[in-house]
């Protein structure tokens, strides 16, 4: 999915609606730090860098089991302006204390 307003535009809609999404964040982690540097870098290189470089986020749809009809969406989104204007507003705290630490992916999963 292009980071483009009206692609944009469509999320946010979806995210108005309590109950109809869970937003998630994806951090690095490891048993020790050098595993922690490990897994960092393999998220810059593996996800971050390669749709920050597309100017897109990874987008999934997942059916119910046993069926072929998608009943959610899964929306995986690099740093970029319309996951730190959601993270900002609604977790303030929480984006000051990682951004300046560690790389993240913002996660949607979002019902049909």
């Amino acid at each position: 999915m292009r980071l483009e307003a009206s692609q944009l535009d469509s999320v946010a809609r979806r995210m108005t609606v309590e109950n109809d999404y869970c937003l998630l964040l994806a951090l690095p982690c490891g048993r020790d730090q050098e595993d922690v540097l490990g897994q960092t870098q393999a998220l810059k290189s593996g996800f971050i860098t390669y749709l920050q470089a597309k100017q897109a986020a990874g987008i999934i749809n997942v059916p119910n089991p046993g069926s072929n009809q998608p009943a959610y969406v899964v929306q995986i989104f690099p740093p970029c302006e319309f996951s730190e204007s959601h993270l900002s507003r609604l977790a303030p705290d929480l984006l000051n204390s990682i951004s300046s630490i560690s790389p993240h992916l913002m996660i949607v999963i979002a019902s049909v």
